[in-house]
């Protein structure tokens, strides 16, 4: 009787499956925190504390439904720092990506046209050339994304 209701009515199968299994940016079955207005105040007044990959992976963890706006260029210029400035190979960054894969996509994410040309280089040439074995992969990602901005008109 269930094959025969799932095979009669396919887009009620469809609508029932994605309603008892919620998918959401935070992982499968993990529900979206909303932001709050004292979040996002909270999120944007941090920033300046944000000094190495740690902190930044703890605001990350805490604010990520907070990832928009004024605090999404707030964390596209921390991400552009550390890639530039505060670049140690990658294995903090790989670290912290190997522990929460979405830290690998979020830092991604935030190089962004935004930063100067000068910036992105740089990243591109740290993440291809001054790479430390037990980031390799996350160094690839960072590469790619830099090249891919830099080639945008």
């Amino acid at each position: 009787m269930q094959r025969v209701l799932f095979l009669a009515y396919p887009t009620v199968a469809l609508v029932l499956l994605f309603v008892a299994l919620p998918i959401r940016a935070n992982g499968p079955g993990v529900a979206a925190q909303a932001c709050t207005s004292e979040m996002a105040q909270a999120a944007e007044s941090g920033i300046d504390s944000i000094s190495d990959w740690r902190t930044l992976y703890a605001a990350f963890g805490k604010y990520k439904s907070c990832d928009q706006a004024a605090i999404a260029e707030g964390y596209d210029d921390i991400v552009m720092r550390l890639l530039t400035r505060g670049w140690d190979g990658g294995t903090e960054a790989a670290a912290l990506a190997r522990k929460d894969r979405t830290f690998a996509t979020f830092i991604t994410r935030h190089i962004t046209e935004l930063s100067s040309k000068a910036d992105l280089e740089l990243a591109q040439s740290n993440a291809a050339t001054k790479c430390s074995a037990d980031a390799t992969r996350l160094c690839a990602s960072i590469a790619k994304r830099t090249r891919a901005v830099l080639s945008r008109p």
